[in-house]
C-alpha cells in the first residue's frame, strides 16, 4: 500500500489544466427549499473565488448572501424572524402605541417576494422589516457589511434590558450579534417592551425551522457556546475568550488583533475559541489566527468557524491532531503518526493554479518528510476534474464537511 502510493505520488501531472470558472445553474447549487419559501426567494447565483453569491428577496427586504454558509444562516433568520415577528404582533395590542404602530398593515406592503398575494401574518412581517429599518428598502444589504460598532459600547447601558436581549435572542435561536438589522430591531423592540415591565413580550408560543446542522459541528460546543451567548455580555465574551487563546500560548498580539478584527463578531470570535480550545494537546493553534487575521469580510469569519468545527471533527472522528500550520494560502495539519491534512472552507473547489500550488506544496514536503498518508478535507463539493487532480496526488478526500 504504502509503495504504491509512493508511486502515484511520483506520476502526478506535473500542471493539471486550470478549469474554466462557468457560471452555474441555481437549481444545480441549491435544492428547492432553499431557492424559495413563503418567506424568501433566491433570485440567483455567481461563483466568486470558489464561493457562491446570492442576491435574495425577502419580505424584510433584498440581501446578497456570499456563502452557502451565509445563505443558510440568512434563511433561517428569516424564517424564525417572520414567526417572531407574527406572534409578537398578535398580542401587540398590549404595548404602547408607539411600538403597535411598527405592526400597522400599510396598502403598499414592502415587498411581495412571490409576486402573489400574502396573508394578513405575512404583511405584518413585512411591514415591520419596512417600518422599523427604512434602510432595508432600496440597495440589498450585503452580509459582509456590518457597519462594525464596538458591541461592547452598544449593548443598552441598562444590564436588564441588555439581559431580556440575550434571553430573547436564544428563546428564539438568533444570534444576538447577528448583522442583520432587522434581526436587531426585532431583539431590540422585544428587549424594551420587558425591560419596560412586559415580560412576557415577544416569548415563543411555537418554533418551526427546517434548518439542518453542519455536517461537523459538535453539538457539545455550539451548546456550551449558545449557553455564554444568553449569560455573558460581550466584554465578558471577549475577557474569557482572551483567556483560553492565552492558554493556547498564541502571542498576545496576536489575540489582541483577532479580538480588534472587524469581521469578527462576538459570537464568531468566542465559537472560534471554543472550538479551538477543544483541539486538545494540539500545538501551534496561532497558525488558525494567522489564517483567520487574513479575513475581509463576514464571510472569512464564517469560513473560519467552518474550518474550526472541521478541525475538530478530524481531531476526534478520524485521527488526533498534533500540531497546526499554515502555508500557501490553506490550514494544515499533522495528524497520527504520519499524516497531513490540508483544509479548504471554499464552498466549491474546482482546479486551479492556487489549489495545484498548495497541494503540490504538501506533497513536495511528504516526499522529503517521511509522511505517509495525505487527506483533503472541503467544506463543500469538489469539481470531477479537481477530484482526478487531487487523487492523482494521492490525497484521500473528505467532502461536504459542512454542507
Amino acid at each position: 500500500m504504502r509503495t504504491a502510493l509512493i508511486a502515484l505520488m511520483l506520476v502526478w501531472p506535473a500542471a493539471g489544466a486550470a478549469e474554466p470558472v462557468t457560471q452555474p445553474r441555481l437549481a444545480e447549487v441549491l435544492p428547492p427549499e432553499l431557492r424559495q419559501s413563503v418567506h424568501h426567494t433566491v433570485e440567483g447565483v455567481e461563483l466568486r473565488d470558489g464561493y457562491y453569491t446570492f442576491p435574495v428577496d425577502s419580505e424584510f427586504g433584498p440581501f446578497v448572501a456570499e456563502s452557502l454558509s451565509q445563505l443558510r444562516g440568512l434563511i433561517g433568520e428569516l424564517e424564525i424572524l417572520s414567526q417572531a415577528i407574527n406572534q409578537f404582533a398578535q398580542g401587540s395590542q398590549a404595548l404602547e402605541p408607539e411600538a403597535r404602530g411598527q405592526f400597522s398593515i400599510q396598502a403598499d406592503s414592502a415587498v411581495d417576494i412571490l409576486a402573489r398575494p400574502v396573508d394578513t401574518a405575512t404583511d405584518l412581517a413585512g411591514q415591520l422589516g419596512s417600518n422599523i429599518n427604512e434602510a432595508l428598502r432600496g440597495s440589498p444589504v450585503l452580509i459582509t457589511e456590518r457597519q462594525r460598532v464596538d458591541f461592547a459600547a452598544a449593548e443598552s447601558a441598562d444590564p436588564t434590558t441588555s439581559m431580556h436581549k440575550r434571553n430573547i435572542a436564544a428563546q428564539w435561536g438568533f444570534d444576538v450579534y447577528s448583522s442583520n438589522h432587522t434581526v436587531q430591531d426585532f431583539l431590540n423592540t422585544v428587549a424594551r417592551a420587558r425591560a419596560g415591565g412586559r415580560i412576557s413580550a415577544g416569548a415563543p408560543a411555537f418554533i418551526r425551522s427546517k434548518q439542518i446542522p453542519a455536517r461537523s459541528v459538535d453539538a457539545a460546543v455550539d451548546a456550551e457556546v449558545w449557553a455564554l451567548l444568553k449569560s455573558e455580555t460581550a466584554a465578558a465574551l471577549a475577557d474569557d475568550n482572551r483567556r483560553l487563546l492565552t492558554g493556547m500560548q498564541i502571542p498576545a498580539a496576536t489575540i489582541d488583533a483577532f479580538m480588534a478584527h472587524a469581521a469578527f463578531s462576538p459570537r464568531h470570535q468566542t465559537r472560534i475559541t471554543r472550538y479551538l480550545a477543544a483541539l486538545d494537546r494540539v500545538v501551534n493553534r496561532a497558525a488558525f489566527m494567522e489564517s483567520a487575521l487574513r479575513s475581509d469580510s463576514e464571510r472569512g469569519a464564517v469560513a473560519h468557524e467552518n474550518l474550526a468545527m472541521m478541525l475538530l471533527h478530524f481531531h476526534r472522528h478520524v485521527a488526533p491532531l498534533r500540531k497546526l500550520h499554515f502555508g500557501n494560502n490553506a490550514l494544515q495539519a499533522i495528524h497520527g503518526d504520519s499524516g497531513i491534512l490540508v483544509l479548504l472552507p471554499e464552498d466549491v473547489i474546482i482546479w486551479s493554479a492556487d489549489v495545484e500550488r498548495a497541494l503540490d506544496a504538501v506533497a513536495t514536503r511528504v516526499k522529503g518528510g517521511g509522511f505517509r498518508n495525505l487527506d483533503l478535507m472541503t467544506a463543500g463539493a469538489v469539481s470531477p476534474s479537481a477530484q482526478v487532480q487531487i487523487g492523482a496526488r494521492g490525497f484521500n478526500l473528505r467532502d461536504h464537511m459542512i454542507f
